[in-house]
């Protein structure tokens, strides 16, 4: 059975979303790895992760209906991270978040390294260092490296809220990229770029290719997604268009768009039609739970 890596924290995410509702559930990597269960059942899905001792069992219940998830990557922690999530609007969000778990660390994720892809989702700003993300790619150099930088720019204050930051270097971490996935707020705080409109946003794209990855998402939200990506004919950027449904839960839609693009590239599809199928399936995530998710029909 072929096999994806997925590095990253497990959340207990306790969401309050715009039309009130409170519920508690596992986030983080959770999202990407059902989207990933369930786009690639001919794979095997390799969580390198931790969780708390007293919610593994749990953890693992969540999944029972997914043969082809292995756990033995997972390890145990005294405790799992928290994070508490209310939303403003239907997109936007204040984080009040409780970092629990240790770094994954290289020595974590080599007896998993016989893959086709791993996918790197900086749920915690110290999920991956950036040596442990070098060395990966000197022991890693047939297969894909997704990486979706997620909550690197982003930094817990003394109140527990995270806040954006500068993030410095990041030509030498997107030279360690195959594909690259980020939002607005992430692609200005991780290039330090000051974007006025989409057309300054599509150069940014560029400069990014040029510094190594096949390929660049630059998720919009409801404006779609501006993907950028190299061939023997150059670098091109293209904006996808969002589709139109009635969001009742946005938690989670940038992990599956990751999941839903890394399964059209492992298919051979380009960046583009990868991009379009990975709006789809995260805007079908954006109209349920995630227990509905899980549940949910969408290979």
């Amino acid at each position: 059975m072929k096999r994806i890596v997925l590095i990253g924290s497990v959340v207990i995410d306790e969401v309050h979303t715009f039309e009130g509702e409170v519920y508690t559930s596992f986030g983080g990597i959770t999202y990407t790895l059902i989207a990933l269960a369930k786009l690639l059942p001919d794979h095997e899905i390799v969580p390198v992760t931790y969780i708390g001792e007293s919610d593994y069992d749990r953890f693992v219940d969540f999944f029972k209906g997914f043969s082809n998830i292995n756990f033995e990557g997972v390890k145990l922690a005294p405790a799992s991270n928290e994070n508490i999530l209310v939303y403003q609007s239907k997109e936007e969000r204040i984080e009040r978040f409780k970092f629990r778990t240790l770094p994954i660390k290289i020595t974590d994720v080599y007896p998993f390294l016989d893959a086709e892809a791993v996918y790197v989702n900086y749920i915690k700003n110290d999920d991956f260092s950036l040596a442990d993300l070098r060395s990966l790619s000197s022991a890693f150099r047939e297969g894909i490296i997704y990486i979706d930088i997620h909550s690197l720019i982003r930094k817990v204050d003394e109140d527990g809220f995270f806040v954006p930051y500068y993030y410095q270097g990041w030509q030498a971490l997107v030279g360690y990229a195959d594909y690259l996935q980020l939002n607005e707020e992430e692609a200005r705080f991780f290039t330090g770029f000051n974007f006025r409109n989409d057309e300054e946003l599509k150069t940014l794209v560029l400069v990014i290719l040029l510094n190594g990855p096949r390929g660049v998402s630059v998720t919009l939200g409801s404006r779609g997604v501006i993907v950028g990506f190299r061939d023997s004919h150059g670098a091109f950027v293209e904006s996808v268009e969002a589709l139109r449904v009635e969001v009742k839960d946005p938690t989670g839609c940038g992990d599956v768009y990751g999941a839903a693009f890394l399964k059209s590239i492992l298919e051979g599809k380009s960046p583009v039609e990868a991009a379009k199928f990975a709006v789809e399936i995260a805007s079908k995530k954006s109209t349920m739970s995630l227990e509905e998710f899980r549940d949910f029909p969408i290979n």
